[in-house]
């Protein structure tokens, strides 16, 4: 999506939430008259690090661009709730800044292609008032990231990363602002997190195809993975050949989406154990667990 950066003169607002199908709420204006006062104490924030960003859903995007505003000293609120063009089909999340008469916004549209997907459309990126000016993003070099790189495999305190790097760069880092570099770097390594949960599930379902191995999945009402299990042909063997001793276990949110690994392994007449289901699930409540253990059931018993 094209963005644009229009005087605020030329902006009108109204034009943004024209044609808008949402359920009654009472609107948000912003006033956006500049005073020539105004514009000589104007702040303008740099949008380079999210202007050709693509958030995954409003909550990915809500949350990372709140980090992002407080590492540029300020905060952001969500203007409405979300809403919906209807000729246009797409999504808009509007955000502003937290002080009072601040024009500064920042509107985040879906493309039609995949509506749970932003990417800013258009802003106004000047503030009116003095920002609590911390380090950003400009005042990270290689050697800090090489330190975040270290730091990441000692602690997962975010405050303790922080105090470590302002105390040996004499910077003035926020938390929000290092949170924020540890997320980018983890993205850099591993790639997206989308990406990866989409790669996933094309290698199994392949591998059931080509080996016939037991594979399903859960999707949520948006289209996002919730669970998914599988058993490969040995490990159907033996869950139903010794099945009079089954161990659960899950690991508690250990990999990059966070969600608990469920592992059963059973016990042969050796009294060697073996990994016979494994499973990835939202959460850890009870629902989750039924779903994994139904499908556990109806191999192990034969009954699929």
């Amino acid at each position: 999506m094209e963005i644009l950066s229009r005087k605020p003169e030329q902006i009108e607002l109204e034009d943004l939430k024209k044609d808008i199908e949402e359920e009654p709420v009472e609107e948000t204006k912003i006033d956006i008259s500049v005073s020539h006062e105004d514009k000589e104490n104007e702040n303008e924030i740099q949008l380079s690090d999210i202007s050709n960003n693509t958030y995954k859903d409003r909550e990915s995007l809500t949350q990372n661009i709140r980090e992002w505003a407080n590492s540029h000293g300020f905060r952001i609120i969500l203007c409405t709730r979300e809403q919906v063009l209807k000729l246009e089909k797409t999504k808009v999340t509007l955000l502003q800044c937290n002080v009072k008469d601040c024009r500064f916004y920042l509107d985040f549209r879906s493309n039609k292609d995949s509506s749970n997907e932003y990417k800013l459309f258009q802003h106004w990126n000047k503030h009116n008032h003095e920002l609590e000016l911390k380090d950003g993003s400009l005042e990270i070099t290689p050697e800090i990231l090489t330190s975040l790189k270290e730091l990441r495999c000692v602690t997962k305190d975010v405050i303790k990363i922080s105090k470590n790097i302002n105390e040996k760069f004499d910077k003035k880092f926020t938390p929000q602002a290092i949170r924020y570099q540890l997320s980018k770097l983890k993205n850099e390594e591993y790639g997206n997190p989308a990406q990866d949960a989409h790669e996933l599930i094309t290698l199994l379902e392949n591998d059931k195809r080509k080996r016939n191995i037991f594979f399903t999945k859960k999707l949520s009402a948006e289209n996002q993975l919730e669970h998914f299990c599988f058993m490969t042909r040995r490990m159907i063997e033996l869950a139903n050949k010794f099945s009079d001793v089954f161990i659960c276990d899950t690991t508690f949110k250990t990999n990059r989406f966070g969600m608990p690994l469920l592992d059963i392994i059973c016990v042969n007449n050796l009294g060697k154990s073996w990994t016979v289901f494994v499973a990835l699930i939202a959460n850890s409540k009870f629902e989750s667990f039924k779903w994994a253990l139904s499908e556990f059931e109806k191999k192990s018993s034969g009954k699929a």
